[in-house]
């Protein structure tokens, strides 16, 4: 997320929010000398989502950058900006 905002600056708006799914995880155990992971496990984890838009002006479509986790997942273009 910092690497974007030095790149592109800060966005004209910003959407924080948070969804729930399933996904899969193991468990680290020790034994003797080293460690082994248990699983899979299937269990549901919080996703952190934020949504930047940034408004490129009335001639250009605004870019709508979605982060999961602080991590750029997409990037697509909305309606003309303002």
């Amino acid at each position: 997320m910092s690497n974007v905002v030095a790149n592109c600056g800060e966005p004209t708006h910003v959407e924080i929010g948070g969804r729930r799914q399933l996904d899969q995880f193991f468990i680290p155990y020790h034994v003797g000398d080293g460690w082994l992971l248990q699983g899979p496990f299937i269990g549901e984890v919080t996703v952190d989502v934020e949504e930047w838009v940034y408004n490129l002006g009335p001639t250009r479509f605004m870019r709508i950058l979605r982060f999961e986790n602080g991590i750029l997942k997409s990037i697509r273009n909305g309606g003309y900006g303002y």
